[in-house]
């Protein structure tokens, strides 16, 4: 049903921007957990539930970070109860998240690994076929250390989770430098505080991925990271892929004339799915300005080897299980920097923003102040030369009137 609603408006859905009213959201951390590793200052446990209450419907948001971090999005009908088995969750087992009924749709997000790659060359080009590990290095995001910063729910409106990391440590190695996520849901459509601005629905969490003074491990190091993506479109002859279109509207984020979309089957065909959608810039200082800022490199979208043990011990497989095998994991990467930007070692920081959302992603419109200024800037001379042009014939008619007139 609500597939063949967003069909139907699908044309309708560019004017209104979104595809649902405003939604009451609301944020509970490991809800109902009385596991000691779910309860402290510093929990091993971190999944917060979000849950956006529309008129017909609730979307269910899900960050977790217990392992490696990652965002489920379920649709489903208003009277749907969220349970949860903390014992079989702290182990990483399927069925460990039980949504009764079951969801109308489900999408989901894995941050599979961080990338580092030696650009010696200074092409800015991962070159994912190059395992070596003088050229290459993968990092398990569920190695990082990640602790609870602050999570807080503005009176129903929006929900905000920080989540940071300030320690890698695999067998016997070690990373230092500062990891840090936002999460960020909303109750409505609005552009978010920050730049590049993202344009959001109340179907959509955006993440904010930070990159700070990490030690790097080349001279010339560059960042990106493996998205691992499942959604509950038949994975049968469906494919996903990464698109940049461009928009002539930079209003909300200057100088960045692109956007760039991972949208599942159901999106590319008009119908309501789950979507990917950032602005391809990365600032590289805190204070997100143009001057200081590269380009992401989008690549090319590829299924797992084995997607059941990409997804194992994540959110993902906690909730759907086995049901992953008839669902379409995607994984594709997305790296931070192109040529002559100096590498991640010139500002040792780095900053990306992506929303994860449901339906169609939205798209910028331009609001009514440029809309006036457009109006004033090409109506107003139109007028004048309309005008003008009026008065220049009137004035000759006038005056070939007055002509014949002495001419008897």
């Amino acid at each position: 049903m609500k597939l063949n609603f967003c069909l139907c408006f699908g044309f309708v859905f560019v004017l209104l921007v979104g595809v649902e009213s405003k939604r009451k959201v609301t944020a509970v951390m490991n809800p109902n957990c009385t596991l000691s590793d779910c309860i402290g200052r510093k929990p091993n446990i971190i999944l917060v539930h979000v849950k956006a209450e529309g008129d017909n419907d609730t979307l269910h948001h899900f960050w977790d970070f217990t392992g490696k971090p990652s965002v489920l999005l379920a649709l489903t009908d208003k009277n749907t109860s969220v349970s949860i088995n903390w014992q079989r969750f702290s182990m990483g087992q399927e069925q460990a998240v039980t949504i009764d009924p079951a969801p109308q749709y489900v999408y989901g997000l894995v941050i599979d690994k961080v990338i580092e790659f030696n650009d010696e060359s200074d092409q800015g080009i991962l070159n994912i076929n190059n395992t070596n590990s003088s050229y290459i290095s993968l990092w398990d995001t569920k190695n990082f250390d990640w602790s609870l910063v602050n999570l807080s729910n503005n009176t129903g409106q929006d929900a905000f989770l920080t989540i940071e990391s300030t320690g890698y440590k695999q067998d016997n190695f070690k990373k230092s430098g500062n990891v840090k996520i936002v999460m960020t849901a909303y109750g409505g459509e609005e552009h978010s505080e920050s730049l590049p601005h993202l344009l959001h629905t109340g179907n959509a969490s955006q993440l904010d991925l930070t990159l700070d003074n990490l030690t790097a491990q080349y001279p010339h190091s560059r960042y990106g990271l493996r998205l691992i993506t499942a959604s509950s479109d038949l994975p049968d002859n469906h494919t996903v892929s990464v698109t940049v279109r461009k928009t002539m509207d930079d209003e909300h984020a200057p100088g960045v004339f692109t956007i760039a979309e991972m949208l599942s089957p159901a999106v590319q065909e008009g119908q309501c799915g789950g979507y990917l959608q950032w602005r391809p810039v990365v600032y590289v200082s805190s204070g997100r300005e143009l001057t200081n800022s590269t380009e992401t490199v989008q690549y090319q979208v590829r299924s797992p080897t084995d997607p059941m043990r990409a997804l194992d011990h994540t959110l993902l497989y906690s909730t759907l299980g086995s049901r992953l095998d008839n669902m379409l994991v995607s994984e594709t990467n997305v790296t931070f920097g192109i040529s002559e930007d100096g590498f991640y070692n010139k500002n040792k920081y780095a900053v990306w923003s992506v929303m994860i959302g449901y339906g169609h992603p939205p798209e910028e419109q331009f609001s009514m102040l440029v809309t006036l200024v457009l109006l004033i800037g090409l109506g107003l001379p139109a007028v004048l030369i309309l005008t003008g042009t009026v008065c220049i014939v009137l004035r000759r008619l006038q005056r070939n009137k007055d002509d014949l007139f002495l001419s008897r």
